[in-house]
C-alpha cells in the first residue's frame, strides 16, 4: 500500500483522534494522488461538519451530499453539524462512487483495500474476498469493513466503526460466533438451499425432506440444526450472509481499483 500523504497543510488535522476515523484512514490510502476537493470547493480554513477537522480545502456540504442532508447528521454522527463545510477526506467519503459499489477494508495502520474484481462489463464487487476475510476470523478492533449489499444505495464509509462490519442496516460486531455461522450458511448452500431459500422464514430448511422410517437421518438433522442457528441470527446478519455466500462470478480479482 502507498504511504499516506502528509495532510497537515491543507487536507485536514493530523490529530490522532481524526486519524483513527476509518473514513480518513481510507482516504489517505485510496484517494492518494487525487486529493482535490469536488467542484465548488472554497479557499480558507474551516471546520469540517462531520469529523471536526480543520481543513484548508473546504467543500460546501451541499456539494458533497444531498441538499437535504439533515438525515446524515445523526446517522453519520457529525461532530459539528452547524458548520457548512466538509474536509477533503469527508467530502471524498461521500462523493467517490466506488465506495458505494465495492466493499472497503480498512486498518488503523493505514492498510486499506477496495475489494473488486474485473467483470464482463467492468469492475464488480469482490464478495468472495470479503467472504474469505470474514469467514477466516473475527474482525479485530483495529479493523473495519463496509459492505454495500445493495449497490449505490448508501454512503457506508462515513458510518464505519472500528471492529465492525457496516452495511445499509448499520454497524455489526463480527465475532467468532458470527464467523462460525457464516461457515454454516455455506454448508446450507452446499445442501442445495438457494438465495431465495435463505431469505425464507420456514421452520424446516427449504427443500429439506424428512427421512422416512429406516433411512439414515444424520445429515437431515445436521442441516436442520444449521438452519435453526441461521434463523436465530438477526436479519442484518442473514442479509449479509446471503450476499457473501452467493456463487462468485467469473473474473480476475482486483483488490484495489485505480
Amino acid at each position: 500500500m502507498r504511504t499516506p500523504p502528509d495532510t497537515s497543510p491543507a487536507g485536514g488535522a493530523t490529530d490522532p483522534r481524526h486519524l483513527r476515523d476509518p473514513a480518513r484512514v481510507a482516504w489517505q490510502d485510496l484517494a492518494a494522488g487525487r486529493e482535490r476537493a469536488p467542484a465548488g470547493g472554497s479557499p480558507g480554513r474551516r471546520i469540517c461538519a462531520r469529523c471536526g477537522a480543520a481543513t484548508g480545502r473546504p467543500t460546501p456540504v451541499g456539494d458533497a451530499v444531498s441538499k437535504n442532508y439533515a438525515n446524515f447528521i445523526a446517522a453519520d454522527r457529525w461532530k459539528h453539524p452547524a458548520s457548512a463545510w466538509l474536509c477533503e477526506a469527508c467530502a471524498w467519503a461521500y462523493t467517490d462512487a466506488r465506495l458505494r459499489r465495492f466493499p472497503v477494508f480498512v486498518r488503523q495502520d493505514g492498510t486499506c483495500a477496495l475489494l473488486a474484481r474485473t467483470g464482463a462489463d467492468g469492475p464488480i464487487a469482490d464478495w468472495e474476498a470479503a467472504r474469505d476475510l470474514l469467514a477466516g476470523r473475527p474482525l479485530a478492533r483495529q479493523e473495519a469493513i463496509t459492505l454495500p449489499l445493495i449497490a449505490a444505495r448508501h454512503h457506508l464509509l462515513p458510518k464505519a466503526q472500528w471492529g465492525h462490519v457496516t452495511t445499509g442496516a448499520g454497524s455489526l460486531a463480527w465475532t467468532d460466533k458470527d464467523r462460525a455461522r457464516l461457515l454454516a450458511v455455506e454448508k446450507l448452500r452446499a445442501a442445495g438451499i438457494t438465495g431465495p431459500g435463505l431469505r425464507s422464514d420456514t421452520v424446516l430448511a427449504p427443500g429439506l425432506k424428512r427421512p422416512t422410517r429406516g433411512e439414515p437421518d444424520e445429515e437431515f438433522w445436521r442441516t436442520q440444526d444449521r438452519w435453526q442457528q441461521y434463523r436465530m441470527w438477526p436479519k442484518p446478519y442473514r442479509d449479509l450472509a446471503v450476499v457473501l455466500t452467493q456463487p462468485p462470478p467469473a473474473g480476475r480479482a482486483m483488490r484495489q481499483v485505480a
